[in-house]
């Protein structure tokens, strides 16, 4: 038996470069299959410029959102040019995180014509609403959705930013999307848009990407029923953690919304909308962004950082301004 466990402990890593292998050959036909999510549709033409509503005509939405808001920033920002949207995707109690990265990165991200948005959804208890209500008064950055705000609504979360956004705030030249315990370079960022050429302004949407994964089928967070999804692999797609995209992406991307399934995993569905408009992910950024949490000492080189501890405002600050 002993013999037995070390010659497959020997024959385990060969086993899982053949499996890669033969995934990765799969993929194509895998991301054919996904054509048909959840209905067959070709929306990239949304992508290329044309008008949606002489080819969506007849065709019912999947996801019928109301997009109704508790706060919304104010003022918005309709009738101005911004360089860089930055919208953090806040838990409703963290008003800590919130004030540390105002204090820190977020000081250049709402100066100028530039623009710090935290989005939150709503909450059950009164007290934590009125402690919300007063942060929207005093800061006037809060955009709060009428959802419920838990783990299975990340993806109904960034439909709202998203929304917004395009409704709301359509002027916004570059776009980040972000969660509130990553820290962030925000020079580096600039940087990194400064640099996007004109052609990748209808297909920027980059960050660290994952481009050979698959859905869990045994019981866990993530687990994924054959039901829900029934394919046997996710398109490339961009951690949540941070994404930076253009605005004309996220338009694009508002008009796809409605006729792409909701998924609770909202990397996962943003690279399938991402695929059915024709926009292609691929890891070629992945250095820029530390998705490992193991680069905080790195932060002077890379655009944001997800620290591997849980972070409290003071502990987020001390951080940032030793790494910076």
């Amino acid at each position: 038996m002993k013999q037995f466990l070390h010659i497959y402990i020997l024959l385990l890593p060969f086993l899982l470069y053949i499996t890669l292998q033969c995934y990765k050959a799969s993929r194509p036909w895998c991301e054919e299959l996904l054509s048909d999510y959840p209905i067959k549709i070709d929306l990239e033409p949304i992508r290329l410029g044309n008008t949606p509503n002489k080819w969506l005509d007849g065709i019912n939405p999947v996801n019928k959102n109301s997009y109704k808001f508790i706060h919304r920033p104010n003022p918005g920002c309709q009738m101005m040019d911004i360089d860089i949207l930055s919208l953090v995707k806040s838990k409703p109690d963290h008003f800590r995180l919130r004030e540390a990265i105002r204090k820190t990165w977020g000081k250049q991200a709402s100066t100028g014509r530039n623009k710090l948005v935290f989005s939150l959804g709503k909450v059950e208890s009164s007290s934590l609403q009125k402690q919300i209500d007063q942060e929207s008064a005093k800061h006037r950055d809060i955009l709060q959705g009428q959802f419920k705000d838990t783990y299975n609504n990340v993806t109904l979360k960034m439909m709202y930013g998203i929304y917004w956004i395009a409704k709301f705030c359509s002027n916004a030249r570059f776009v980040s999307l972000i969660d509130d315990d990553v820290i962030v370079n925000f020079f580096n960022l600039q940087k990194f848009f400064s640099e996007v050429k004109l052609h990748q302004m209808d297909s920027l949407f980059s960050g660290y990407v994952f481009d050979t994964t698959g859905p869990f089928r045994f019981m866990s967070k993530w687990s994924t029923s054959l039901e829900k999804y029934p394919y046997p692999c996710f398109p490339p797609y961009v951690t949540g953690l941070t994404i930076v995209t253009t605005g004309n992406v996220i338009k694009m991307f508002n008009t796809a919304i409605p006729y792409v399934k909701f998924l609770p995993y909202d990397d996962v569905y943003f690279g399938i909308v991402a695929l059915k408009l024709g926009i292609r992910l691929s890891a070629i950024n992945n250095d820029k962004f530390d998705f490992w949490g193991t680069r905080i000492h790195e932060l002077s080189y890379i655009i944001s950082s997800h620290p591997e501890e849980n972070l409290n405002g003071i502990r987020y600050e001390e951080l940032y301004f030793h790494n910076i």
